[in-house]
């Protein structure tokens, strides 16, 4: 493989003016393919790549080309337009990155999973619009859906599970329709697994084997020649596929003559076109109709007109009666198509292999049939074939789909009653829960006209939409349960959310508010308005001095007088060694080290090392091998450490009859721990509390479990190397949120392998 590029997100939310884009969590794969290809690292943020080349330089140990998302917008040579930007970051950035790599000649390029910047790309090569050269692989290690169902985090407001959702199901599509996928570890294959991806395992190639004798050049080499196969098979356009476009017209002939004039003009020869009236009353229309009627007959377009008006699903229907192409294509009497519309779309049917592909519309308003710049009002591009997020809104996209007929005439046509909206909503919806293939073209291809007193404007109401989500839920079956228990969930956790706001908010501090109002004068008011905007002034400041504390490019010290306690900042902006030992011990070695500490030696081992003090919540962690122990689960529990709370440990541990469980009040030497344990867990309820003891594990490749406290979260975050979450460690909300994490400990105990050597570099003195 001569040239890769690597599509990295910017973790953790980073700031783009820093040096904090903490790359160690690609550390794995960086080394594998910059041993015998040529690398380059595109950041998706705004950075300076020679910072950030030198930054590689010094922590990884070789030298990698950096590209900075800035660089794809310079590469355009045009400033964006506002109008036609996706309202969704992870798909407008997926867009510019899809732009950028059909202006370059890399051989692969390899997308981060998470956060989908292989969205656009990968959907753009699968309808045949580009890249069939260049081999797209996804490298999965982690997503947020994982990430989500390991925090045990409840569902949000309804706009914010939409977004969730959404980039749900774009991570989701970047695996299963890639060429290949790079498998961080066997656990995270055997989650999309239980998630039901239809991830082809054909085409997963585990990290490890990118260090041996498999390459992706031989891979990419045999993609590529079944992609140029495939080629081939495509027909022109002159001979391939009949299309029978299909329109619906009422009391509307002259928009209805702009858009044939933009059909006629296409360049896909072989298609027919339909042209179905809804009993129009409108004299001048219906004269017009009957002119084109004429003006098309050489073509052998068909004109049907109708007595009595339906509405848009029977006239559409009527239409697909008298259609004898293989593909059928709805377009609306009032609407616009691009010159490229009937070919892309044939192409990307036969490429794709789908039963029916939507795209982009772009709005614009007027008269006439061209569509310039200033007519341009926004732009929308369908998700594509998310039935979770069809409940609720429309991700399938609009009637401008492209059909087989077979497929169309199989789920019985458009169904719904006269005068609903969204009839489009409703069919594609069932097209889906049928199980057929819908896809969505990512160029936008189709012009909507607004127009003032348009039927979508006056018939919308919520009463329409509901009964559309009655009726795409009655066509709801067996094979659809996690549909329906997410929906129940999400329905449940939402009603909980608005019952706790309801509950919190007192009525006598309400009614003491409102006395308020009238008691205190104007200049008092304006007083205390003063003072709350300076406490909040001081907060914002010590808040960014923490920030900046906290992500200040400093070694971390390790002094063995204060392991338990705060770590030490160095102030020497050089990276020196570690002074901390590490080495892994034979099996001999570390059976005798288990003997030594009195654990047992079949059994997954997890740690707390600290004082025994309030603050540390020690007790919590004794909760936790409570729980373990009521979930039947053969985890060992060691405590080591001393303080305050050193009465309650065993007071408590035999009050709960733990039997997984072995308190060791001194160790001279806490790496002798590190060597046998599976994981380290905090209980801390401050930042300040275990920070130590997490970088002594970390930097001896031992995962981390953690509260969500903010030195822990920010490192487990940026090295993927553990997890920290947000519940009470004396709750059962903790335990649940453990026993999901040691399920899939590989992910973690793989990633605190590969970026250990970097912890001690970058943090060790």
């Amino acid at each position: 493989m001569d040239s890769i590029l690597l599509v990295l997100p910017p973790i953790g939310g980073k700031s783009a003016d820093s040096l904090n884009f903490d790359l160690g969590y690609a550390y794995g794969i960086t080394s594998c393919l910059s041993r015998a290809s040529d690398v380059t690292i595109l950041l998706l943020c705004d950075c300076d790549v020679r910072q950030y080349e030198v930054y590689l330089k010094r922590n990884f140990g070789f030298q990698i080309r950096i590209k900075s998302l800035t660089e794809i917008d310079v590469l355009r040579r045009q400033p964006r337009d506002a109008r036609l930007v996706d309202y969704r970051p992870f798909v407008d950035q997926s867009v510019r990155v899809f732009d950028y790599i059909t202006e370059t000649n890399y051989e692969c390029v390899i997308f981060d999973v998470f956060d989908a910047s292989g969205f656009i790309p990968i959907r753009a090569k699968r309808t045949g619009l580009g890249l069939e050269k260049t081999l797209l692989v996804s490298w999965l290690r982690t997503c947020h859906e994982f990430e989500r169902g390991q925090a045990l985090e409840a569902p949000d407001y309804l706009s914010s599970f939409i977004r969730e959702r959404e980039l749900d199901f774009a991570e989701k599509y970047c695996c299963e329709h890639s060429d290949l996928v790079i498998s961080h570890t066997s656990s995270i294959l055997e989650w999309t697994s239980r998630q039901e991806w239809n991830v082809d395992l054909k085409k997963v190639v585990p990290l490890h084997y990118l260090n041996g004798d498999i390459s992706l050049s031989s891979l990419a080499d045999k993609s590529i020649e079944k992609q140029a196969r495939q080629d081939r098979e495509l027909p022109e356009s002159k001979t391939g596929p009949l299309v029978s476009v299909c329109v619906a017209h009422f009391n509307d002939g002259a928009n209805l003559r702009y858009l044939l004039k933009s059909v006629e003009d296409n360049d896909y020869k072989n298609f027919e076109v339909i042209v179905v009236d809804d009993g129009s009353t409108d004299t001048e229309s219906l004269r017009i109709f009957e002119s084109l009627a004429i003006e098309y007959a050489s073509k052998s377009w068909r004109f049907i007109m109708k007595k009595e008006n339906e509405s848009l699903g029977p006239t559409r229907n009527c239409a697909v009666r008298h259609a004898r192409g293989e593909f059928i294509f709805f377009l609306d009497s009032d609407d616009l198509a691009a010159k490229t519309l009937i070919s892309n779309f044939v192409r990307g049917m036969l490429r794709s292999g789908a039963d029916c592909l939507t795209c982009p519309l772009v709005y614009f308003e007027g008269v006439g049939g061209i569509v310039d710049s200033a007519s341009i009002i926004r732009f929308w591009m369908p998700l594509g074939a998310s039935i979770e997020i069809g409940i609720y809104d429309n991700p399938f996209g609009a009637s401008n789909f492209c059909i087989k007929k077979t497929v169309f005439e199989a789920l019985g046509g458009f169904c719904s009653p006269r005068g609903e909206v969204s009839e489009d909503w409703e069919f594609l919806a069932r097209l889906v829960l049928d199980g057929f293939d819908m896809d969505v073209l990512p160029r936008p291809l189709y012009f909507y006209r607004v127009r003032p007193g348009s039927w979508l404007q006056t018939a919308w109401s919520h009463h329409s939409i509901q009964n559309l989500r009655r009726r795409i839920l009655s066509n709801i079956g067996p094979q659809h349960t996690k549909v329906i228990h997410n929906l129940l969930l999400r329905t449940i956790a939402e009603n909980e959310r608005l019952r706790a706001s309801v509950w919190q908010l007192d009525r006598k501090v309400v009614k003491i508010a409102l006395r308020l109002v009238d008691i205190i004068s104007e200049e008092h008011r304006l007083l205390i308005e003063n003072v709350l905007i300076g406490m909040y002034g001081k907060l914002r400041d010590v808040q960014t001095q923490i920030y900046q504390f906290l992500t200040a490019r400093k070694p971390v010290v390790f002094d063995a007088s204060k392991r338990g306690h705060e770590i030490d900042f160095s102030h020497e902006n050089k990276i020196c060694s570690s002074t901390f030992f590490v080495r892994t011990l034979s099996n001999s070695e570390l059976q005798d080290q288990l003997t030594h500490l009195g654990l047992p030696s079949n059994r997954a081992i997890f740690g707390f090392v600290g004082e025994l003090r309030e603050k540390n919540r020690p007790l919590g962690f004794l909760r936790l091998a409570y729980w373990m122990q009521i979930f039947k689960d053969d985890s060992f529990f060691v405590m080591i450490g001393d303080g305050p709370l050193r009465d309650e440990v065993p007071a408590i541990a035999a009050k709960y009859k733990l039997s997984n469980f072995r308190w060791i009040p001194f160790l001279e030497r806490p790496e002798q721990l590190y060597a046998v344990l599976s994981g380290l867990v905090i209980t801390s309820a401050f930042a300040e509390q275990g920070p130590a003891v997490m970088f002594e594990a970390l930097a001896c490749g031992v995962p981390v479990f953690s509260t969500d406290v903010e030195k822990t979260k920010r490192l487990l975050e940026q090295y993927g190397n553990g997890l920290a979450v947000a519940h009470d460690p004396e709750k059962k909300d903790f335990a649940d949120c453990f026993k999901l994490w040691k399920d899939y400990l590989e992910i973690y105990k793989t990633a605190a392998m590969e970026s250990a050597e970097l912890i001690r570099t970058k943090f060790g003195a």
